[in-house]
């Protein structure tokens, strides 16, 4: 799908650059301001909202309000400069500011997100993206060679089709490997197998987190993995670079003992990582990837008791009791779980791969 890497990068490289209009009568879009909505007047639905925010495409949540106008296949920037590619229909609030020009395709709006988001250091709470910015602000994009008053088009669909091919072929390969490392096989149903409660502190050995606060690390591109109070990432907040006295062996379940929204929640953590005082790892023999993701997932089930009147304590943590499968002999069955989630993730890789070949057809 379209011309080589090295082909693609001489042709940006070689290409001529200059600023153009990103919006108005003389710009490449025309931009539209999105309508306050709070989160009190927001009624559920399946409409996708989009408020300021990098997480999620600026995703909020999903509404059903009427009074919100909905567009479909633009790029959005937020009050802070975030920008994104949504294909499908969304709405948005008075952060957000969408950009329509039906005439370029998806390909073409994904380089401009891109080059968009090149300039995204230049706003923040105190210097927001605003209408003035909307109807002002230019972009840097490759010329037209056969009219300088006109951006390449052609060349930014070219270039982005290059990439995605690229990235699809090394994704179908990445998923015919990870299907030859699981083997499938038919068990019972989760309904089927019988189940007992046992206590958290009798299954692990727990390792409390060893790090105060990022104040004395150093955050760093490439380093090991930083964990704190949220669930999001896995529980990586950031990474920094090593700190012997600090690192906690990976191949553990770290449970989240306090954080606003995330007190409650387990993750199961393979590599190495630096975790605040709000984590304790639990560790255990038995212990793998598989059977981890399932005891994660069945820990979370009890999240909802907890709050920051009810805090997550390690003797309350110890006392947890966890509803989980057992074999005849009424032993936590890990074979079973461990297949249960080796199918799982089959199933998931072999769906996706199917996707993946069928875009081709």
């Amino acid at each position: 799908m379209g011309l080589s890497k090295m082909q693609m990068s001489i042709m940006l490289s070689d290409r001529e650059w200059k600023g153009f209009l990103l919006s108005g009568d003389d710009g490449i879009f025309q931009n539209y301001h999105g309508k306050r909505l709070t989160k009190d007047d927001r009624k559920e639905g399946d409409i996708p909202l989009l408020t300021a925010g990098e997480q999620r495409q600026g995703v909020a949540e999903f509404v059903s309000n009427l009074s919100m106008e909905v567009f479909e296949d633009f790029i959005s920037i937020d009050m802070f400069g975030n920008s994104f590619y949504h294909k499908h229909k969304c709405c948005g609030d008075d952060n957000i500011y969408f950009f329509i020009n039906d005439d370029l395709s998806e390909y073409v709006k994904l380089f401009i997100t891109n080059s968009i988001g090149y300039q995204k250091d230049k706003y923040s709470y105190g210097k927001q993206f605003r209408q003035k910015n909307a109807d002002s602000s230019k972009i840097l994009l490759p010329v037209n060679p056969n009219n300088s008053d006109e951006p390449d088009y052609d060349l930014m669909e070219q270039y982005i089709k290059s990439i995605i091919g690229r990235k699809v072929e090394f994704y179908k390969q990445y998923t015919k490997t990870m299907l030859s490392k699981l083997e499938y096989k038919e068990i019972q149903k989760l309904e089927e197998m019988e189940w007992d409660g046992f206590e958290v502190g009798k299954l692990f050995k727990f390792q409390t987190g060893k790090s105060k606060g990022l104040n004395h690390l150093e955050k760093t591109i490439n380093g090991i993995n930083y964990l704190g109070a949220t669930n999001r990432n896995n529980g990586v907040l950031c990474q920094v670079k090593n700190n012997e006295e600090m690192i906690q062996k990976g191949n553990c379940i770290a449970f989240i003992r306090n954080g606003e929204g995330s007190m409650g929640y387990a993750v199961y953590k393979s590599e190495d990582f630096i975790a605040t005082s709000d984590i304790t790892a639990g560790y255990a023999d038995f212990l793998n990837r598989h059977i981890g993701l399932f005891i994660t997932t069945v820990s979370d089930k009890i999240r909802g008791k907890y709050n920051f009147g009810y805090k997550r304590s390690d003797t309350r943590l110890k006392k947890e009791k966890l509803l989980l499968p057992v074999n005849d002999k009424g032993e936590l069955d890990y074979e079973f779980m461990e297949q249960y989630m080796k199918n799982l993730e089959y199933k998931k890789i072999k769906l996706y791969l199917d996707f993946l070949e069928n875009q081709n057809r």
